[in-house]
């Protein structure tokens, strides 16, 4: 069974909160690949953009696969 991690909060009209969003989609995109390194870092770059859980847990499942 997959680990089913929860997506995030669509953005809403702040710019950190679209910047964040974007980060996310690059780092789901390292992931498709498994580049898992890379993913971590887009999603930590997320994280830091806006304080959505979703950005900071799909960061340390991530690490945890690399």
């Amino acid at each position: 069974m997959a680990l089913q991690l929860p997506m995030p909060a669509p953005p809403g009209s702040s710019s950190r909160h679209v910047r964040a969003h974007r980060r996310w989609q690059a780092g789901q995109a390292h992931a498709v690949r498994e580049q898992w390194l890379p993913a971590a870092q887009a999603f930590e770059q997320a994280a830091t953009l806006h304080d959505d859980r979703a950005y900071a847990l799909a960061r340390a499942h991530a690490l945890i696969k690399a």
